[in-house]
């Protein structure tokens, strides 16, 4: 719409608009029905209408004079103009006059009003006493009428409200839509509901609500499925109640001012067990020799069966499903009677006193006559069955007893016997269908009419799930032929399952009550074949599909045992099967016996820390309590000769856990323990026995083949350390040895199980085998099928079935062998930083390099100390230190032209790629810019993500790389030390890696605390780089050696090899004073 205006105020927008959409659009505007009112420039708004629906109006005030209008409803569409506009125009004039705050505390008013009123399950009543002034109780009228479809009758619902008088309301959705969301409702000029005017008592409130959900459930049903209610009048006025419904609407209406068909007091009777309804039925004697049964009383009454009702006397009865099947069968009855009366023949009265009289009692009273009630005699059933034959054909009979009367049911054109002359005998009709229904679809003997059935699968059903059901309803006879066929007392298996007696395998055996041993084989396969049954030799079914022979089967199939082993009294398995033993049997005690030993075997499996084992005085370390719980674990394992992996986080102590473990194991070894590890790691694992466990003798199986050779055949260590490619290339040697203990480290190196490495680790002769690896899965489970396959042999199947293993299934069977614990589970018993010196060995180049440096840089100051003493002489010394560390790092820092490798280099690149590979965030920090640059060089070309900060890098940039990291980009950041020592905030980062030693200890400790500061939310690892053999060692033991030294670089920031005596300095470089 478009219209001109001068000036925009309420009279305006009087004059622009029709005047009932002016009327009604100034409701809703009172009643706070514009919501989001919005603009940006003040002269185009946006707002939304809440009417029967949310509608969306738009007004743009932008050409001066005119006002330009559309809204989504459908009013708009045909008149161009609606209520909800007006409602719009309203706010907005409040908006142009400065009163929208007003209008926003009167919105915050409403929302404290609403939650503070609110009462029951309902916001529709509240307490009209309430903090914001007084609201009138509503009075409502339900009236509630059935209407005739065609078909059937169908409720409908319509309402009267109104404060004194009620007014109709003539559209029932959208006044409950209205009182729902609690905005207005037009009724008439002299009634609007208002929901801050008005308030409806808490029991109107609780009926409208249960409305409220019958009105949606109407309009889902209509929109998803069929017309239910086709044949109806719709009218606008009424809500249709279907029969799921109306009982409940009729229990919310008691006491509620209702009407039903135009009657105003009508009671609601739900149903109850044990109530009587106001019905009698008659049986009397006829005119000749028949009788009447009369229920015309039934027929005065209004019986409604799509509700279930029975009306009569302005009383309402709900009627049980039962009760309402009866009433059909009653009315469709009337259609053949004579107003209510129907003959019974003199044949028929027995039968109809036998199957409709019982039934009919449950509908009201029953009134015979005094001559037929003599006539009626009412004896206890007892039902007899005979069974005769054998596997293959059975043959019933079936008598029904009642005292001396009896009745063949097989025989149905044979009056009872012993029945007296003109006595109707009352049967149990209820009794004995329920008997016959057991020999439903039965073939019927030519001969003499009784059931019988033939087949050994029909017959095993009948004997075992029949046969009990019969004896509930009367008495069983069986010949001696069928009593064979039914094992004589009820037979039970289990499973039992032990140790043996050294230790070492699982003994599982099958124990079957009454069942001879020679037949148990062949009961077995029958089990693994699914079948129903097993018949043994004597001819007896053994039922197989109770709980126990399930368990069996299962055992069978998850342990793929053969027909040979079933034939076995008691079969071994390997122990570490163990556990998928008791998760088999979880929930099924019933069906299994576990030994003594196997139970505590697998409580020593699920809680090694429940186990006290001594750890080894002379460990030179004190072991946290989740260090404590992995050495409990280590010992569990070992103890029964299984494996295991620990996948404990990087920095947790892994390698100090495997050494107590194996220095407990020294006084009882018999063979020495192996331990492969990465090449880069064999010297780091020789120093951390020489520090924690110097007792132990430790060969390292390295250098060249026939150094290798003699340490292998001669050595006589408690421990050998190896590297994964010479285990390969020495496999042969390897074969021929006996360990008692082999410990894989960075397991996840034999992850491919076809590569050479692996097949070899998995020939090595170890009777205790464990791997280390903080990821034993890094991209798929065939990871850890291949380490499981190389430390726990057979615990899987074959990789193909291995897959097949759902994963809550692995997880659970893995877990006794897999102790892994992440640094945010163990933090509290961790300091907030760990610190780990790495060490390398120099490679062979580098090394001969390093000593021709070395004695040239010894003779160099001996000269120049002798020449101008040691003060003179420092920078050229430092010079000459400089250098050598250069080489640690790597010699091309200095030689252009060097092409060899470098041990810490490589050493480096291995550590970062596992750290990755644990999702680690890496700051990596070296003194030397050019070593940075060429490990910057060599991420580079592994295309690894990373940021590169030194001294040339702008203030700027640092900030926003900074920023950038810590926000989760990237997970490696390369850093000067001198440059990005200080100044940063990089709590992004959980690793640091100190590449080369400083000599001020002070410099990596503020290096350390880039990462480790406030903020910091994960523990920290700190990880000192050395050069095993050089000089880095030995500044690095000096540091740790002299408590002044370190105490006085601490101290101070700028100490470092100026503050070191000459004795120092010349101990640093190996030169005798």
């Amino acid at each position: 719409m478009m219209n001109e205006v001068i000036g925009l105020d309420r009279e305006a927008i009087r004059a622009i608009f029709d005047e009932r959409f002016y009327l009604r659009g100034r409701v809703y505007y009172k009643n706070k029905q514009v919501e989001q009112l919005e603009t940006q420039t003040g002269d185009y708004f946006r707002a939304i209408v809440i009417g029967s629906k949310r509608y969306e109006v738009l007004v743009d005030l932008r050409e001066r004079g005119y006002i330009s209008a559309e809204c989504s409803c459908p009013a708009f569409d045909s008149y161009g103009q609606c209520k909800h506009i007006v409602a719009t125009m309203f706010q907005i004039v409040d908006y142009i006059n400065g009163r929208d705050n007003q209008r926003q505390y009167d919105t915050m008013s409403a929302i404290i009003d609403s939650f503070s009123e609110k009462r029951g399950s309902s916001s529709i009543a509240v307490d009209h006493y309430g903090p914001f002034g007084d609201k009138e109780t509503l009075q409502v009228e339900y009236i509630l009428k059935t209407e005739w479809t065609g078909i059937a009758d169908i409720l409908k619902l319509e309402l009267k409200v109104g404060p004194k008088r009620t007014y109709v309301v003539k559209e029932i959705n959208q006044f409950l839509q209205a009182v729902d969301h609690q905005y207005s409702h037009y009724f008439t000029d002299r009634f609007s509901y208002l929901p801050e005017k008005y308030v409806f008592s808490a029991e109107d409130a609780q009926v409208i609500h249960l409305l409220l959900q019958l009105f949606e459930q109407n309009r889902l049903y209509n929109e998803t499925g069929p017309n239910r209610y086709a044949g109806v009048s719709h009218s606008q006025r009424a809500l249709m109640i279907p029969p799921m419904f109306a009982n409940t609407v009729f229990r919310a209406l008691q006491g509620r001012n209702w009407y039903f068909n135009d009657q105003r007091h009508v009671e609601f009777a739900p149903y109850e067990a044990d109530r009587q309804l106001p019905l009698s039925f008659h049986l009397d004697k006829g005119n000749h020799n028949d009788f009447q049964f009369q229920f015309s009383e039934f027929l005065t009454m209004d019986f409604n069966p799509k509700y279930g009702w029975l009306i009569h006397d302005s009383k309402i009865y709900e009627l049980s499903a039962e009760e309402n099947e009866l009433a059909k069968q009653l009315m469709r009855f009337a259609r053949f009677s004579d107003h209510g009366s129907l003959p019974v023949a003199s044949e028929q009265v027995g039968s109809f006193i036998t199957n409709v009289l019982p039934s009919l009692k449950q509908l009201g009273e029953l009134k015979m006559s005094e001559e037929i009630s003599d006539q009626i005699v009412d004896p206890e059933l007892v039902t007899k069955i005979w069974l005769a034959g054998d596997a293959q054909r059975l043959d019933f009979r079936v008598e029904f007893h009642y005292d001396s009367i009896v009745v063949d049911p097989f025989q149905a054109e044979t009056e009872p016997k012993g029945l007296p002359d003109g006595a109707i005998l009352m049967r149990d009709a209820e009794q004995e269908q329920a008997l016959l229904r057991l020999f439903v679809g039965l073939e019927k003997d030519e001969e003499n009419g009784n059931p019988f059935m033939e087949g050994e699968e029909p017959i095993f059903d009948f004997l075992y799930t029949v046969i009990p059901e019969a004896q509930q309803l009367g008495q069983v006879y069986l010949t001696d032929s069928v009593k064979a066929l039914i094992l004589p007392q009820e037979q039970t298996a289990h499973t039992r399952i032990d140790l043996d007696s050294d230790g070492g395998l699982l003994e599982v055996s099958f124990d079957m009550d009454g069942i001879e041993r020679d037949e148990v084989s062949k009961l077995l396969r029958s089990v693994v074949e699914k079948r129903k049954y097993h018949r043994l030799s004597n001819g007896a079914f053994v039922p197989l599909q109770d709980e126990a022979y399930q368990t069996i089967r299962d055992v069978i199939t998850e342990f793929h045992l053969t027909k040979k082993q079933l034939d076995q009294e008691v079969i071994n398995l390997p122990l570490s099967r163990g556990l998928q033993v008791d998760q088999l049997f979880a929930g099924k005690e019933q069906a299994t016996k576990f030994s003594k030993r196997f139970r505590r075997f697998m409580q020593d499996l699920k809680n090694p820390e429940m186990i006290d084992f001594d750890v080894p005085e002379t460990l030179q370390a004190t072991l946290r309590d989740y260090q404590e719980v992995g050495f409990a674990w280590f010992k569990t394992i070992a103890h029964y000769r299984l494996g295991g992996i620990l996948a404990d986080d990087m920095g947790l102590g892994k390698t100090l856990q495997a050494i107590a473990y194996l220095l407990s194991e020294q006084a009882d070894r018999k063979h020495p323990a192996l331990i492969v590890v990465p090449a880069s790691l064999v010297y780091n694992w020789k120093r951390e026995f020489e520090k924690f466990a110097p007792t132990l003798n430790v060969a390292v199986a390295y250098g060249l083949p026939e150094e290798r050779l003699t340490i292998l055949r001669e050595q006589q260590a408690d421990v050998l350390i190896t590297s994964y490619p010479l285990l390969r290339q020495d496999i042969e040697i390897y074969q021929e040895m006996k360990f008692d203990s082999f410990i894989l480290d960075e397991a996840q190196a034999i992850k491919n199980h076809l590569t050479k490495t692996a097949q070899a680790v998995k020939e090595v002769q170890a009777t205790k085998r464990f791997a280390l690896s903080g990821t034993p899965i890094e991209n798929s489970l065939d990871e850890l099928w291949s380490i499981f396959d190389a430390v726990l042999p057979g615990f899987f199947p074959s990789q193909k079935q291995f897959r097949a293993i759902d994963r809550e299934k692995l997880g659970r069977l893995v877990r006794p062998f897999v102790l892994r614990r992440l640094k945010r589970d163990v933090l509290k018993e961790l300091p907030e930083k760990i610190e780990t010196t790495r060490y390398s060995e120099l490679s062979k180049q580098q090394k001969q390099l390093y000593v021709g440096y070395l004695q040239r840089i010894q003779q160099e100051t001996r000269e120049a100390i002798a020449a101008d003493g040691f003060d003179k002489s420092r920078m050229k010394i430092l010079a000459g230190l400089t250098r050598l560390r250069q080489l640690c790092c790597h010699p091309s820092l200095f030689l252009e032209d060097y092409k060899g490798e470098s041990g810490k280099f490589e050493q480096l690149l291995e550590i970062v790629e596992n750290a990755l590979e644990n999702k680690r965030r890496i700051l990596i920090f070296s003194q030397f810019t050019s070593m940075l640059r060429l490990i910057d060089q060599q991420l580079e070309k592994a295309n690894i993500a990373r940021f590169y900060l030194d001294g040339q890098t702008p203030s700027k940039q640092r900030v926003e790389m900074t920023e950038r990291f810590n926000e989760g980009e990237s997970s490696l950041f390369l850093i000067s030390l001198k440059a990005g020592g200080t100044g940063l905030n990089l709590t992004g980062a959980d690793t640091v890696i100190l590449y080369d030693l400083w000599w001020n200890p002070a410099v990596e400790e503020q290096a350390a605390g880039r990462a480790h500061r406030m903020g910091q939310k994960n523990s920290v690892q700190v990880m000192r780089l050395i050069a095993s053999g050089t000089i880095e060692e030995k500044i690095y033991e000096l540091q740790q050696s002299k408590k002044e030294l370190i105490e006085q670089v601490l101290g101070s920031s700028d100490t470092g090899v100026s503050s070191l005596s000459e004795q120092e300095v010349l101990e640093i470089l190996g030169i005798e004073a």
